[in-house]
């Protein structure tokens, strides 16, 4: 069973999930409250300052929630990677020539 979802934000919706703005300053913090419990328990920083540049706090939190390549079966990534490898490189049965041009598939 998933986990219940929070509240939806009321403010700085156009914030990433798990970054508050305090004072000027970004914050992140996970979103989940057992990381947040566990970190506790280790007796690591919940709370890690972001900055006060918007631009910059998009980076530092893209390095702390990185998006992995690989793609998860059953999602969009996945059908990327499939449209790529078979579809790209397919022949037209009756001519029997790339159906897509070179600049069509290097865009």
């Amino acid at each position: 069973m998933p986990a219940p979802m929070g509240r939806p934000r009321t403010k700085d919706k156009d914030l990433p999930p798990g970054v508050r703005l305090k004072g000027g300053r970004y914050y992140w913090q996970p979103t989940s409250a057992a990381e947040r419990a566990a970190k506790r328990a280790r007796g690591e920083k919940v709370e890690i300052s972001l900055g006060t540049d918007p631009v910059e706090m998009r980076k530092a939190w893209s390095r702390l929630n990185p998006i992995g390549d690989d793609a998860v079966e059953g999602t969009v990534g996945t059908l990327i990677n499939r449209y790529l490898e078979d579809e790209l490189d397919r022949l037209d049965p009756y001519t029997k020539q790339a159906r897509l041009t070179k600049k069509t598939r290097d865009e």
